[in-house]
Formats: C-alpha cells, sequence, structure tokens
C-alpha cells in the first residue's frame, strides 16, 4: 500500500498556462537564459526562487533517505527534496533529472495554497 497524496487534476492545457505565467514573472526567455541552450533549473531554484520566496530551500538528501522517491516537493514547507544522485545528475545537465525538479517545482507553485488529502492506497477516488 501506498501513502499517497492526492490533489484535483487540472489539464495540461492548464499546466501549459500556469508554465507560461511562471516563465514570464521570472523572465525565463530572456537573459541569461535565451543564450543558454537549456534551461539551468538548477540556478533557477538556487538563485531565482530564493530570491523570489526566502523561505524556499533545495535540499540534497542521501539516496537511501528518500524511500524509494526520486525527488519530492513540500509546498508547506517551502521546500523540494532531491536525492542525491539526481542533484548530481542536473548539475551534469542530465534532461530528465531537470525534469524531475522541473516537475516537483510544478508541485510547489500548483499545490501552494491546496489542502492536500492522503488515502492508503495507490487508488484515487472516482471524483479524481
Amino acid at each position: 500500500m501506498w501513502n499517497e497524496i492526492y490533489a484535483p487534476l487540472i489539464s495540461r492545457s492548464q499546466i501549459r498556462e500556469i508554465a507560461a505565467a511562471i516563465r514570464r514573472q521570472f523572465g525565463c526567455g530572456r537573459k541569461p537564459y535565451e543564450t543558454t541552450p537549456i534551461f539551468d533549473i538548477h540556478h533557477f531554484l538556487d538563485v531565482e526562487l530564493a530570491d523570489f520566496l526566502p523561505r524556499f530551500r533545495l535540499e540534497v538528501v542521501p539516496d537511501d533517505e528518500m524511500h524509494g522517491a526520486l525527488a519530492y516537493a513540500d509546498p508547506e514547507g517551502c521546500r523540494i527534496l532531491v536525492r542525491e544522485s539526481v542533484e548530481a545528475k542536473v548539475r551534469n545537465g542530465d534532461g530528465e533529472a531537470r525534469g524531475i525538479l522541473a516537475h516537483e517545482l510544478g508541485h510547489m507553485f500548483l499545490h501552494a495554497r491546496l489542502r492536500l488529502a492522503r488515502t492508503q492506497t495507490a487508488e484515487l477516488p472516482a471524483e479524481y
């Protein structure tokens, strides 16, 4: 049995609109981002987001302490926890690892004001 967290589903188009708004808010697409071939998620989390949300922390956790998770967003604690091995891959430009952090960043913005519910099973209720 999983101890899952679920929130109301939103559409892919809504997620894209929110992502575009975040990029506009932080100037992504303008210098220095336009001169780099990839979006530097690590710099964004360490510098840009930390300036915007002073409480925010990116916490690197030993792999064996993550209980199988690659990364985890904790909107209430204003932090993202990430495995050491994933963070090392992010620093080396690994696309999948960068995507993992971007995914968790999405949770920070999308669920910051939602009450999340937990379930003891991996199945979601019918309304989700």
